[in-house]
């Protein structure tokens, strides 16, 4: 990266120049400061995106909703920077990448949790106008002047698809590849995940046959 370029801000870095922002950062041989904080902010950003998906209002108090935004993206928040980063090491050895757990923490902060923070500004303005409704499958004042509702939305969208693509290329600056490959990274790491819930879903199902046989009923 260029001496005058070495000046812009990551946050706003990123958007454009994604492998050199991160590579700039892995030579200081520093991690992002705010590392953690950044990750929360991101994990709940993430949880409130699928509860509004999910309409999570209609099935809880508004209050515990919040409560389950903060704590669980907070939560979620942890594990994909700690948890992500080591997976993303593990399977992505499997594709020649050489980047340390040190590293992969470092673009994903870059790559992944810096856009998300970015792009989660742009909920402020439907927070602020529709409340409650963002999380409600019924919503009469969105349905009522549905433009801002809906420009906001496409933003967030666009913005999110394009933080995919930063994520990919980080995360193959980290590893030295190329953005494919980590991609593939991303489809077997989310084939393990697939995996590991069908075990459990199927010895959940061998556990309720055998409690609900006669044999062992009292």
């Amino acid at each position: 990266m260029e001496q005058g370029q070495t000046k812009l801000s990551p946050w706003l870095a990123v958007w454009i120049r994604p492998r050199e922002t991160v590579r700039a950062q892995l030579d200081t041989g520093q991690p992002v400061k705010w590392m953690i904080p950044i990750a929360l902010g991101a994990g709940i950003l993430n949880v409130l995106d699928r509860a509004s998906g999910k309409s999570a209002g209609d099935m809880m108090s508004f209050g515990a909703l919040i409560a389950l935004i903060l704590i669980g993206g907070m939560v979620g928040g942890l594990i994909s920077l700690y948890l992500g980063s080591a997976l993303f090491v593990w399977v992505g050895r499997w594709y020649g990448g050489t980047g340390s757990y040190s590293e992969l923490r470092t673009a994903l902060t870059l790559g992944s949790f810096m856009p998300t923070i970015a792009t989660g500004i742009l909920w402020i303005p439907l927070l602020l106008v529709y409340g409650e409704e963002n999380f409600t499958y019924f919503t009469p004042e969105i349905d009522a002047s549905p433009v801002l509702f809906s420009s906001i939305s496409f933003a967030i969208l666009a913005l999110s698809i394009w933080s995919l693509v930063l994520m990919l290329k980080a995360v193959g600056e980290a590893h030295q590849f190329s953005a494919w490959r980590a991609l593939g990274s991303i489809v077997v790491m989310g084939g393990i995940a697939l995996g590991i819930i069908i075990v459990i879903g199927i010895i959940t199902l061998i556990i309720g046959i055998i409690i609900s046989n006669p044999i062992f009923s009292p």
